[in-house]
């Protein structure tokens, strides 16, 4: 309570806390997106640094909060240029991590961790200086700004009383002048103020939400977090004391044990001829799938045997240099055996790509590996030199940050080894990349344009049926992609005229159904005469052609810009893929116009499942354009530079009029594939939708 009420500079943190609130409010209500994020972090950056202003203090953290703060920048331009999703996770649990920890030693006025156990219990003493911060804030202050300022507790009820009554008496105008539109014109004229836009805009909710901030962020101004030996240090060196032969026989065994895996597998991994001929008895079928097995479980075993390590290197500086000589010994020996170990996994993502191609799951995979191999070193150091390691793994994890983030993997793989299934590349793989991959999508897309570009005239053997399946995925992929970018980035006109052509190409196909289903009725009217009164398919046409008037209609009065905002228009819909299936048994036409108005598209798993009579990867729906195309802040808040080049390029290398040729003679050869004997539809998938990061 004293610290409260002797902090220097108390107005300037007041006047910054108000400051940082008003900047939250162009957030509220507006979809986020990359650069949003990062203009919301960089805007409570210097927030951080205002509040914990003190010069003596960050005389001493300059080399510290230059650091930080310059990486902290750099990881928040890095958000807004990268596309891929578990990138821009990384980078953003990243920033926060490091912003975290800034506070921390901010609060605790430390130039860096003491420890490496500190780095993990920092941010706990965070949260518990936080809640005596807040402590202080609900009981005592209050207390103590009224013994200064005594003017305060009349003040009190007053200021209580007006917030009480401005939300009250907003909605009691606002209802009244819906009731009363003479009133409500009355209201507008004297306070100028439009309360329909006021209303939308959510200006009570604004101020609800306004105060919890500012609540919420009020300890920190007075939040300090004394300097003590870190209570993680303390409980393992406790735990530890007088453990030494224990683990001795722990370390022992697990050296054993680790031997043991490294010899079993030392023939078929790091030999340069593979026994593949052993491997049938042990049911793995070739090389690169035994390659393949278990990666996700060798990295998990690389984590449990550095914490083992660790946990053995404690012991022996608490048992001395005579009685943990032993220990020591047995250490290095598990150290020495975890880098061999370690090094098998780098061979096993070597050999993998050998076989199959990169993939984001190796190469991510690599970077973890790079970075548990630096703590290794580390670790081994630590045997040997009692020095501030920390410091070293603190620029270390930095060094190999800016690496990831600089590292473009998707691009990576599409240029060097794009990833193969049965010795062909998977260029739906390609397609399923973000933006960051744009030369995987104009690989896929070229493949795709030459497997439908084909004349099939004899009946569509089965590589050929697996083949168009797998081009009509990239092109439904990259349409989707298209429809996602163009919402964001095409100028209102460019969206306008996209969404316009996907609806006259949407109209013609189901025209085509249109003319099939008259057939139909026709061939039924004939069959029945002279009496055949009206029927299911003569019912069903009437309700088609009503339809297809809508969008005939809808054709003729498409906006060209947003000159009603009010106005509901058609405009159609697409999803990416998720679980592709190519239907082989025929489709009845009641079946394939409900394509047409309803249905999700590439789910096998809902009851409405109907893959094999689409004749369209979009789907009909109605909606008001502000609905659909952002504008202002939320627009802007949703940039990423990534997907924008990808717009581009998108415009440039694979335009959309293009897709939808594809997507037409997808259609066409898949009817014709129908069409053939019951033996001769069947598609055989041979890769995998469900792989990790895309």
């Amino acid at each position: 309570m004293v610290y409260w009420y002797s902090m220097q500079n108390l107005r300037w943190k007041y006047w910054s806390l108000v400051a940082f609130v008003l900047f939250c409010n162009l957030f509220f209500f507006q979809a986020i997106g990359s650069f949003g994020l990062s203009l919301f972090l960089l805007g409570l950056l210097p927030f951080v640094l205002v509040i914990f202003w003190n010069k003596s203090n960050y005389t001493k953290l300059l080399p510290s909060l230059a650091i930080f703060t310059g990486f902290e920048l750099f990881l928040f331009l890095s958000i807004t240029s990268r596309a891929q999703g578990f990138v821009q996770f990384i980078l953003f649990f990243s920033s926060f991590t490091i912003g975290t920890l800034l506070v921390y030693l901010l609060a605790s006025k430390q130039t860096f961790v003491r420890s490496f156990l500190e780095l993990f219990e920092s941010p706990i003493k965070l949260g518990l200086g936080y809640l005596y911060s807040a402590w202080q804030v609900k009981f005592k202050f209050p207390e103590i700004g009224q013994q200064k300022y005594p003017w305060l507790k009349s003040v009190k009820p007053i200021a209580t009383g007006l917030l009480i009554s401005i939300p009250i008496l907003f909605i009691l105008i606002n209802l009244f002048s819906s009731a009363d539109p003479i009133y409500g014109s009355y209201v507008k004229r004297v306070f100028a103020i439009d309360l329909e836009w006021f209303f939308s805009e959510r200006i009570v909710l604004r101020a609800i939400i306004s105060l919890a901030l500012g609540a919420f962020f009020l300890p920190f101004l007075g939040i300090k977090i004394a300097q003590s030996i870190p209570f993680l240090s303390r409980m393992v060196y406790g735990k530890t004391r007088e453990l030494t032969q224990e683990m001795t026989i722990v370390m022992s065994l697990v050296a054993i044990t680790l031997a043991s895996f490294l010899t079993v597998q030392w023939q078929y991994i790091f030999v340069s001829v593979p026994k593949e001929t052993d491997l049938h008895q042990f049911g793995v079928q070739t090389y690169s799938e035994y390659v393949q097995r278990g990666f996700f479980e060798l990295i998990l075993i690389s984590l449990v045997l550095y914490a083992l390590i660790w946990i053995g290197l404690v012991t022996i500086r608490i048992a001395g240099e005579r009685k943990g000589a032993l220990l020591r010994w047995v250490q290095i020996l598990v150290l020495g055996e975890f880098g061999i170990f370690v090094a098998s996994i780098f061979r096993r993502i070597y050999l993998y790509q050998l076989h199959h191609g990169w993939s984001l799951v190796r190469l991510y995979g690599g970077f973890f590996l790079l970075g548990i191999t630096f703590f290794a070193i580390t670790l081994l150091l630590r045997h040997f030199y009692q020095k501030r390691w920390v410091m070293v793994e603190g620029i270390g994890v930095l060094i190999l940050l800016t690496l990831f983030s600089l590292f473009n993997a998707e691009q990576f793989i599409a240029t060097t080894h794009p990833p193969t299934v049965n010795n062909r590349i998977d260029y739906v793989y390609l397609s399923r990349m973000s933006a960051d991959g744009t030369v995987g999508w104009q690989k896929a897309f070229a493949s795709a344009n030459t497997v439908l570009a084909k004349n099939y005239q004899s009946a569509i053997n089965h590589d050929d049926r697996r083949a168009i399946f797998y081009a009509g995925v990239i092109v439904n992929e990259l349409l989707a992609r298209h429809d996602r970018l163009a919402k964001q980035y095409a100028s209102e006109s460019e969206w306008l005229a996209y969404k316009k052509a996907v609806l006259t190409e949407f109209s013609n196909e189901h025209r085509l159904v249109v003319s099939e289903l008259m057939a139909a009725v026709a061939a039924e009217r004939m069959s029945l005469a002279p009496d055949y009164g009206k029927t299911n398919s003569s019912s069903m046409l009437e309700t088609t052609l009503e339809f297809q008037k809508k969008l005939d209609e809808a054709l003729m009065n498409f906006p060209e810009k947003q000159s009603n905002y009010k106005q509901t228009n058609i405009f159609l819909t697409i999803n990416a893929p998720m679980y592709p299936q190519f239907g082989v048994a025929p489709c009845a036409l009641p079946d394939i116009l409900l394509t047409f108005t309803s249905g999700p598209i590439y789910y096998p798993y809902s009851p409405n499942y109907t893959h094999a009579c689409e004749r369209s990867f979009y789907r009909f729906n109605e909606a008001k354009i502000t609905d659909i195309y952002e504008t202002g802040l939320s627009k802007l808040f949703r940039i990423n530079f990534a997907d924008q080049n990808a717009y581009q390029f998108l415009q440039s290398e694979i335009p959309y009029q293009n897709l939808l040729q594809l997507s037409q003679r997808y259609f066409s050869l898949r009817q014709q594939i129908l069409a053939q004997p019951d033996g001769e539809r069947s598609v055989d998938v041979d890769i995998s939708f469900q792989t990790p990061f895309l």
